[in-house]
């Protein structure tokens, strides 16, 4: 097959996803207009420019460009990731057959941006040929947004299994990274409101333990604003902001942690809940029913209702004190549900259908 894909080519997930088809054999392309320093693996990257002002001659000059690379390589399959921007233009490029992956925001927050946001989201789900999305929770909303859509596909992006796995050597690990004899806390998530990690760092102060390391991966934009925090609270010795670190290193930093916590105020299934638990981590999540689909008390972690600082930081306290609790049930709920190769073998068998092989 030739595939076409569309989206952002920064993100690990749409890397993971297109890669892994072009090992299978099948030959692919990625149009974006965030391309990656970064190559992919015999895939070519075409780039259709960066975002200007004018997000309208935005729009139309990425739907031209990609109109044009149908006809010059004329694949078998369109395929967008992300159905707001990149869906809006495979959608109006009136190439079929036509394959939307949702990943979150586009349907649980764009549709209420604006009227036209609503109606072009709505427009590109009622004209694709196969719609999937990551949470049966999503795949709701899918419906009750566009009712055309039937049925669309339960598809996790998913866990290398194989890397992402517990490790006997938890101490050891702690060592190398400096965390010898202490409780980690590991955050994973965007630096962005929506994801609550000021929250978090509030709850940790209130814990008052000074055998709990707090250890955010990621950036974003409240970094300057966290690390700030962290000076007025006195707790540059209980707080390391990391970074963003190398998809091959993530999973040592989960293996060398006590706890992951991940509190949004919405979202899908998450890829970095899914890791951690992998690594046979007790969780600490939002309660969004897309995670509840994946977390059960007292099994996997605790899920935390609402916005209360103190009552997170109880929970964390909880965590602390019940440090055997959750990782053989996290890790074979995922071996068992969301394995990468499993879940794209899926996806493969639906392209196929798609042409009728």
């Amino acid at each position: 097959m030739r595939i076409l894909f569309i989206g952002d080519a920064r993100s690990i997930h749409t890397r993971r996803w297109v890669e892994e088809f072009s090992y299978r054999g099948h030959e692919c392309r990625l149009m974006t207009d965030y391309p990656s320093d970064t190559p992919y693996r015999d895939v070519d990257q075409i780039n259709m420019g960066s975002p200007d002002r004018n997000k309208l001659w935005h729009y139309l000059r990425c739907v031209t460009l990609i109109k044009k690379e149908m006809i010059r390589w004329k694949p078998d399959i369109l395929h967008a990731h992300f159905i707001s921007g990149y869906g809006y233009w495979a959608d109006l490029s009136g190439f079929h057959p036509l394959v939307l992956t949702a990943w979150g925001s586009d349907i649980y927050k764009v549709p209420e941006e604006s009227v036209l946001s609503r109606q072009l989201i709505r427009r590109a789900l009622s004209h694709a040929d196969l719609v999937t999305g990551d949470s049966r929770d999503m795949n709701k909303a899918i419906q009750t947004l566009q009712p055309a859509v039937k049925s669309p596909e339960l598809i996790f992006f998913g866990v290398d299994t194989d890397l992402f796995t517990p490790k006997p050597n938890k101490e050891f690990l702690k060592e190398q990274f400096g965390w010898k004899d202490k409780y980690v806390i590991l955050s994973n998530r965007r630096l962005e409101s929506l994801y609550r990690v000021n929250l978090i760092l509030e709850a940790f102060a209130r814990m008052n333990r000074m055998d709990a390391l707090l250890v955010i991966l990621h950036t974003g934009s409240q970094l300057p604003q966290l690390e700030r925090r962290v000076m007025e609270l006195n707790l540059s010795d209980r707080v390391q902001f990391v970074g963003e670190v190398k998809y091959s290193d993530l999973p040592e930093y989960l293996q060398a942690s006590d706890l992951f916590v991940s509190i949004p105020s919405s979202d899908a299934t998450s890829v970095s809940l899914l890791e951690a638990m992998s690594c046979g981590l007790p969780v600490l999540v939002s309660d969004l029913p897309s995670n509840r689909e994946w977390v059960t008390e007292p099994q996997q972690g605790w899920i935390y209702p609402g916005d209360s600082v103190d009552a997170l930081s109880n929970m964390l306290l909880t965590a602390m004190d019940s440090q055997e609790m959750g990782g053989e049930s996290s890790r074979k709920v995922i071996t068992e549900k969301a394995c990468f190769s499993s879940q794209m073998d899926r996806m493969e068998t639906l392209y196929k259908s798609l042409l009728k092989f």
